[in-house]
């Protein structure tokens, strides 16, 4: 079998043909009923964190902060769904996230006007919760 490095590897190894007596279907299923209880697939550091308010938000720090979270973050918010009412704007904005993928910005039309509030809910990895309320009310609640 041809050595893997670097994780560099011939297309003829990787797409090779397997041969079905090598395979050994109990070992294949205890390897991944083994594997599936393994600690590593747990998920204990995965959190939410929220917001919710009254008060309407800057877009430009709303933005800032959202490209900080990413680009000091990348993997680590798994998802992010957002209904944020920005200063400049009648209606509210919503925004969503599905790790690295940011939707664009879609202004919800039938808001109803006397409904102005901002919620935030991100969920992440790795992360504190504390790590993110201070930053967000550091870049963008602080005036």
């Amino acid at each position: 079998m041809e050595r893997i490095e670097n994780g560099r590897i011939s297309p003829n190894t990787l797409f090779q043909e397997i041969n079905p007596t090598h395979l050994n279907e109990n070992r294949l299923t205890n390897s991944f009923l083994n594997n599936s209880k393994n600690s590593d697939h747990d998920h204990d550091d995965v959190s939410s964190w929220s917001f919710v308010s009254e008060r309407e938000v800057d877009e430009a720090k709303f933005k800032k902060w959202i490209a900080m979270l990413y680009s000091l973050r990348p993997y680590a918010v798994l998802r992010m769904k957002c209904v944020v009412k920005f200063r400049k704007f009648d209606k509210p904005f919503l925004i969503q996230a599905v790790g690295n993928t940011v939707s664009d910005f879609e202004p919800l039309e039938n808001w109803p006007k006397d409904k102005i509030q901002t919620r935030i809910v991100i969920i992440f990895k790795g992360l504190e919760e504390r790590a993110i309320n201070a930053s967000f009310s550091r870049w963008v609640v602080n005036d």
